[in-house]
């Protein structure tokens, strides 16, 4: 399927998770890498390397080597994909994301074209009047930096942060990219609102700001960062905060509540709250905290579905950061999302259904917890490559701290230099860790867990469980050693009524429009969850019928045994990480 556009494929069989990725090729492995590999066998449970090695995969596919390698259209099924720059940037970045976290070896040629095709439109001067572009593929080269500094690419990173400055529209106290008018949206996935103008110089002041403190700037902080806060302000302006409805005691702008699309304010708010991390803004941050709790309350928050996956990924990148920052803890917020929405909307190659050549790239649709419909069977690249950096941020996030003390913030699995974490979950409760260079460690318990029935064991011996917060210390650990931690996997229902349609375009916005109607009697589930992975849904036998072309969802049963199958895997810590 390589430089070929798809064709599109209607699919109905169910996802299996979790999937064996022993089939992923690290076939090369051996030689100078940026990395070290390791032999392990390990709980086959979900590995966000493995996952991301697999969308890396998919995207490199995705590639047009006609066209310097730029990646086919956003919309990934149909006989009229074409080059979509727009994206290059965001695609880029995801797969340099992906091969760092998995240590992949896949057509590692392709990247090196389409990373070079993209320095080449970015210095072309072909992004004058496309802030948007221009931030995104300025992300992208800064992860490209981190991990493969060179003067060239330093350059050009300052180049575009000087097109910032000299291309904003400023103001007398707030400056902007793009200033667009309020929309409505015909195509049927909701109101825009002012998503545009939150997405555009959300993404400038992302790009920016990030360049400023986690690379090298040439360009003074104090410079970047005035222009930070111009931008910050006029992200703020309370006209783009505005809700469809609203208590007549309560106004918007000072509690990020806002009408139109979710993805566009969710890449606003990534911009702001990096903006506002770097410049100890705790104002903004907590904004940002209001409207990431504004928008949780759309969809069924429980597993993530928020309409659209670009949506789910930001919200998982803003419960991280959020929970970085202090601000607010998240990390079960973020954790629910990987585990269901993000795992389950991945095309894995379990299903069974003919789709040779898409495997690693995601469905866009997040709109409905049973079934995808088949108007909603559309894989989109743009949110594949939102779900990488989201996985990424996630499994950078799940150990953190240095040797002193090695922080667990998510049961997730990783490898890492401090120590790798095997999480047994959904099927036991039970997280070891392989201690490498860490001293102690602080493992972070989900809130499910009950402690009085929590366990540690250090190398086959019972230690006493200390607790501070949420978290499990455990000290006075050397190269070598093994931590268990067990407890009781807890398994409960949540119910939930939602008003989205079966079968409508999927829904990305707090206004669907003037034209939607809610159901008379609007569904009703019942979601049952091992830990935070779903494991059953119901009622799901009248979607099965209602359209015999249907995807199913969640198809998870065999997660409920509660004996983790293992697998053999070839490991890999990455030498360098990407920090933002």
């Amino acid at each position: 399927m390589k430089n070929k556009k798809y064709r599109a494929v209607f699919l109905t069989a169910a996802f299996l998770l979790p999937l064996s990725f022993s089939v992923l090729s690290l076939a090369g492995c051996s030689g100078n890498k940026p990395g070290t590999y390791v032999d392990a066998t390990v709980p086959d449970t979900l590995d966000l390397a493995a996952r991301g090695a697999l969308a890396m995969q998919g995207l490199l596919n995705t590639l047009n080597s006609d066209a310097d390698y730029a990646p086919y259209g956003s919309a990934a099924f149909g006989d009229g994909a074409t080059s979509y720059q727009s994206d290059w940037g965001d695609v880029v970045n995801a797969i340099i994301m992906g091969r760092n976290m998995s240590g992949s070896t896949y057509d590692q040629k392709a990247e090196d074209q389409t990373v070079n095709g993209l320095k080449k439109f970015l210095a072309s001067g072909g992004v004058q009047n496309n802030a948007n572009t221009l931030s995104i593929g300025q992300l992208a080269l800064i992860s490209q930096y981190a991990l493969k500094p060179t003067a060239e690419v330093k350059k050009l990173l300052d180049e575009m942060s000087q097109k910032h400055l000299d291309s904003a529209a400023n103001a007398e106290n707030y400056a902007y990219d793009y200033d667009g008018p309020w929309q409505d949206d015909s195509g049927g996935h909701g109101i825009i609102g002012y998503g545009e103008n939150l997405s555009v110089n959300g993404a400038a002041l992302r790009a920016v700001s990030t360049w400023a403190f986690d690379g090298e700037s040439e360009i003074s902080r104090e410079l970047i960062m005035s222009l930070g806060e111009k931008y910050k302000n006029y992200l703020t302006l309370p006209r783009l905060w505005e809700a469809e409805t609203t208590p007549k005691v309560v106004v918007d702008a000072d509690r990020g509540r806002f009408n139109g699309d979710m993805s566009a304010y969710a890449s606003g708010l990534l911009g702001l709250l990096t903006y506002a991390r770097h410049a100890n803004d705790f104002e903004t941050q907590r904004f940002v905290q209001a409207a990431y709790e504004y928008i949780r309350d759309y969809g069924l928050k429980s597993i993530g579905l928020f309409g659209d996956i670009c949506t789910t990924s930001k919200m998982t990148q803003l419960a991280i950061m959020l929970s970085q920052s202090g601000v607010g803890d998240y990390w079960d917020d973020a954790e629910r999302y990987l585990r269901n929405e993000i795992a389950e909307k991945q095309i894995t190659g379990a299903e069974g259904s003919g789709f040779a050549g898409a495997e690693g790239l995601f469905f866009t649709d997040s709109s409905y917890p049973t079934h995808i419909s088949p108007i909603n069977q559309v894989a989109d690249i743009d949110c594949t490559a939102q779900a990488v950096q989201a996985m990424y941020a996630a499994w950078r996030a799940v150990v953190s701290g240095d040797k002193g003390m090695a922080q667990v913030n998510m049961l997730l699995n990783r490898a890492s230099d401090l120590l790798d974490v095997n999480s047994y979950l959904p099927y036991e409760g039970k997280v070891e860790l392989n201690v490498k260079t860490a001293e102690a460690a602080a493992v972070r318990l989900p809130l499910w867990v009950d402690w009085s029935q929590a366990a540690v064991n250090v190398n086959g011996t019972s230690q006493a469980v200390k607790r501070t917060g949420q978290y499990v210390m455990v000290e006075g650990l050397k190269t070598g050693d093994t931590v268990s931690i067990t407890f009781p996997v807890k398994e409960w229902d949540e119910t939930f009524t939602l008003l989205w349609k079966e079968g409508q375009p999927y829904m990305k916005s707090t206004d669907p429009g003037e034209g939607w109607r809610a159901q008379a009697e609007p569904d009703k589930f019942t979601l049952t969850f091992r830990g935070y992975t779903l494991v059953e849904i119901t009622p799901v036998t009248n979607k099965t019928g209602s359209n015999p072309d249907n995807r199913l969802l969640y198809q998870r049963t065999a997660m409920r045994s509660g004996t983790a199958p293992m697998i053999s895997v070839k490991r890999f810590v990455p030498k360098t990480v990407i920090p933002h």
